[in-house]
């Protein structure tokens, strides 16, 4: 059971608004099940999702577009460890946007930590209006952090931490600050700004 079942049972009608990922129970999976790596493609069992949020951002972007915001001003940087893990290639080619792939194993784009680039880019554009967004792995998020903390470039991080619950009373998902409070990434999070989170 969970929590979105639980409040079914008692006559209510638990919704999401917006985007969320769940990860499968491991108990009973093997250790080295392939799911427990992943994101599942669904919302927690339970929950009804009124707003359809889909992953073609062809519409999204075209809003943009019209609103006057140019996609070729948009420099994303996209990282993992081989060829495999860069899914959503044709998806962001599409988008018209300059994408920078970065592996570490050199399989495509170029070779290292996605990281490596950006601290390229915000050097070769030092003094310019910038702004970084960053969503992925603790340890390059910290490195995203500590890029726009050095070259004071504001921006934003979005957490990924286990939510056992989703609505903060389990307090499974907490992190520090550096104004050393506590909050809960799914409530106060998950975007944090760059240097408010101790990562």
């Amino acid at each position: 059971t969970n929590i979105a079942l639980e409040a079914r049972k008692a006559g209510y009608d638990p919704s999401l608004f917006g985007y969320t990922d769940t990860t499968p129970d491991p108990r009973g999976r093997h250790p080295n099940d392939p799911a427990l790596t992943a994101y599942d493609e669904g919302i927690m069992p339970g929950f009804s999702a009124p707003m359809h949020l889909p992953e073609d951002m062809g519409r999204w972007v075209s809003d943009l577009i019209a609103r006057g915001y140019d996609p070729k001003k948009i420099e994303f940087f996209y990282g993992g460890k081989s060829e495999e893990d860069i899914i959503e290639r044709p998806r962001l080619k599409k988008l018209g946007m300059n994408l920078h792939i970065v592996t570490n194993d050199g399989s495509v784009g170029t070779k290292g930590f996605v990281t490596h680039p950006v601290e390229k880019f915000l050097q070769d554009h030092a003094g310019e209006k910038l702004r970084m967004y960053g969503c992925g792995p603790e340890a390059m998020l910290k490195a995203t952090n500590d890029l726009g903390i050095k070259y004071q470039t504001a921006g934003q991080l979005s957490l990924e931490a286990p939510m056992p619950c989703g609505i903060g009373v389990c307090l499974g998902c907490v992190v520090k600050t550096t104004a050393g409070e506590y909050v809960r990434v799914c409530v106060e999070g998950p975007v944090f700004n760059i240097g408010e989170v101790q990562l």
